[in-house]
């Protein structure tokens, strides 16, 4: 059989509503095999699909729901179309459900991404850009991943920004085989703008210790 590379990366977040986002799923083609997908919900149903190759194939897909994908291959030559011969199951891989419940505070010189959501995850990815941007793929974007303990809150610092500057982001959760969920948002819906005020305001917490306004974020 082939050795197709089966990747699944998250695309824009173009969908028939606010809570679709796209699946970009890449097959690099083994010559004389044809690659086919299918995309199930929690519940087993088949809720897109299409075939898989070089270019890479798009789902718009509910982006609050795991998904499992579905790969299947068969002989490329013309007997098999004749014959009517079936496709083979040959991998699948289930992408974490995106986040949920996520915002963005700032502080000088500083952004923090704290998300409400539970997860069984402890692998994340943000992605930001001083640019809105749809894909994290475009230039200007960069990622990283950060981990935390199990059962810990989703929480991630962003320091050493320009202050009075927009950073735009979007988190992911990854799964233990790498795959990422769907995009939390794109660049255009969250985002941070670090500043120190033209007012600087002091004031004293419940445990004696001062803080003002243009402190940057600490965990």
């Amino acid at each position: 059989p082939g050795d197709p590379s089966f990747t699944l990366t998250p695309g824009d977040d173009t969908g028939a509503s606010d809570t679709q986002g796209s699946m970009r799923i890449g097959c690099a083609d083994t010559a004389g095999w044809e690659y086919f997908v299918e995309a199930t919900d929690g519940s087993g149903a088949i809720v897109a699909s299409g075939a898989c190759g070089a270019a890479p194939l798009a789902m718009n897909l509910e982006v609050f729901t795991e998904h499992t994908f579905s790969l299947y291959q068969r002989p490329a030559v013309t007997p098999s179309a004749l014959t009517g011969e079936g496709w083979n199951l040959l991998l699948t891989r289930t992408t974490p459900s995106a986040l949920s419940g996520c915002a963005v505070r700032s502080g000088s010189h500083s952004n923090a991404i704290v998300c409400a959501d539970k997860r069984p995850e402890t692998t994340f990815r943000v992605c930001w850009s001083t640019s809105p941007f749809a894909s994290t793929g475009e230039s200007g974007v960069t990622c990283e991943d950060f981990t935390i303990n199990p059962g810990d809150p989703i929480r991630w610092l962003h320091s050493g920004l320009t202050n009075r500057t927009t950073y735009y982001y979007t988190i992911m959760a990854v799964g233990a085989d790498g795959t990422t969920s769907g995009l939390y948002s794109t660049g255009s819906k969250m985002q941070g703008y670090p500043e120190c005020p033209d007012v600087i305001i002091t004031f004293t917490g419940e445990n004696g210790l001062i803080f003002n306004s243009c402190q940057p974020i600490i965990f």
